[in-house]
C-alpha cells in the first residue's frame, strides 16, 4: 500500500537526489523543502517517480515530482525547494 506518507518519502528521495544533480559541482545541497499533494493511495502494481526542474539560481534548486502508478493516474504531486550554498571543497 503505498499510501500519502510513502509517497512523500518517495517524492522527497528522488527531488533530493535530483537538487543534488542540479546543484552541480560547485554547488550542494544543504536543506530541503517539500510541499505535497496526495490525490489516492495505491494497493498493487508499480509506481514511478519522475522529477522536472521548475528554477534553478545560486542559492535554490526546485522541482516538480510526480508520482504515478502504472496505469498514469498520479499517486502524488510534490514540490521540492532544495537549499544550495558553495561546495568548500572547489
Amino acid at each position: 500500500l503505498l499510501h500519502g506518507g510513502a509517497s512523500a518519502v518517495l517524492a522527497e528521495s528522488v527531488g533530493s537526489v535530483a537538487s543534488a544533480l542540479y546543484a552541480g559541482p560547485d554547488r550542494i545541497a544543504v536543506g530541503i523543502e517539500l510541499s505535497c499533494t496526495h490525490h489516492r493511495g495505491v494497493r498493487e502494481g508499480y509506481v514511478t517517480a519522475t522529477s522536472s526542474p521548475l528554477a534553478r539560481s545560486r542559492s535554490l534548486a526546485t522541482q516538480e515530482i510526480v508520482v504515478t502508478d502504472d496505469s498514469g493516474q498520479r499517486i502524488c504531486t510534490a514540490r521540492l525547494t532544495c537549499f544550495l550554498r558553495d561546495n568548500p571543497s572547489r
